[in-house]
């Protein structure tokens, strides 16, 4: 098993400096939210990065999930874990209360997303 680092959301680059955090910027479609710098597992393609956004989720990334995971309640998620390649969502882990749901595009299906999105999410699906 591998360690995430979730997403920090609602804080300022100068409360991270307080804190002791050191921030990145945020990709595009993190919705402008600052993350702790995440070491792929080694079975990873190199541009993609496995994030645990806040909820719920921004805009631009309820869009992503929509088209993922068209079943999923957005409303009513209890986790999520995105995989982000370039800029795009090209992956997402969902969880909700009495359901989960695993999507990625198939051109990155089989290349250890699934099994990475799983496990950040919780392990469950």
């Amino acid at each position: 098993m591998f360690c995430l680092s979730p997403v920090i959301a609602g804080h300022s680059r100068e409360a991270a400096r307080v804190c002791g955090e050191e921030l990145h910027a945020p990709a595009a479609a993190l919705g402008g939210r600052y993350t702790r710098p995440v070491t792929p597992p080694p079975d990873l393609p190199a541009r993609v990065r496995v994030t645990r956004p806040p909820l719920p989720l921004a805009p631009s990334l309820r869009m992503a999930v929509a088209r993922l995971c068209p079943q999923a309640p957005q409303d009513a998620l209890t986790a999520a874990a995105l995989a982000i390649a370039g800029g795009a969502t090209i992956g997402a882990a969902l969880k909700w209360e009495g359901g989960e749901a695993l999507g990625v595009e198939t051109g990155w299906r089989g290349r250890g997303i699934e099994e990475a999105l799983a496990g950040a999410v919780g392990g469950g699906l």
